[in-house]
């Protein structure tokens, strides 16, 4: 990637749809920066409710942060719902800003598997607000732009990895 335009790669999708895990995953496997909004909001706001004014707050640092590391060269991997279009309009315009090439990346999954990982993290996830139904909800309602890549996540974590690669032209191991 040296040379290039630096990236700016967009997981996003509704609760429990496989884009933390998918860009952890990828963030080892290229070393890009990463920011998750679910790190972030915690980390800005000890105790919060995850009401929508402090996640608005969270997503301004993590656009914020993510504009600086683009103006200094580096490409950055950002993990986050963007499920309200506000959010993912403002990281748009800091792509074509400092010239970076967007990558987004919708995570889709079947709604039985998003509440299975649900049940699995034994009600654990950062999101404070969630339950078993609201999972259910936001992932039949999650609005999905098609701007990118729409990724079905239902699949093993390697093989979405080696598709996001496949789209950026990044060669894989």
């Amino acid at each position: 990637m040296t040379g290039e335009r630096p990236p700016l790669i967009v997981f996003c999708g509704p609760p429990c749809s496989g884009k933390t895990m998918l860009a952890a995953k990828f963030h080892a496997e290229t070393g890009l920066p990463y920011l998750a909004i679910d790190d972030i909001l915690p980390r800005i706001l000890p105790g919060s409710s995850f009401s929508q004014e402090d996640r608005d707050v969270a997503y301004h640092v993590l656009t914020f942060t993510a504009e600086q590391l683009l103006v200094a060269g580096h490409g950055v991997i950002v993990d986050a719902n963007f499920g309200r279009s506000p959010h993912l309009e403002n990281l748009e315009a800091i792509a074509e800003n400092c010239k970076a090439r967007l990558c987004v990346v919708e995570c889709k999954t079947d709604v039985a598997i998003a509440i299975e990982r649900f049940r699995e993290r034994g009600g654990q996830h950062p999101a404070v607000d969630l339950d078993e139904e609201r999972v259910r909800h936001l992932n039949q309602t999650y609005p999905y732009r098609s701007k990118g890549l729409v990724l079905n996540t239902s699949r093993s974590v390697d093989e979405c990895v080696i598709e996001v690669k496949n789209q950026l032209g990044i060669a894989h191991s």
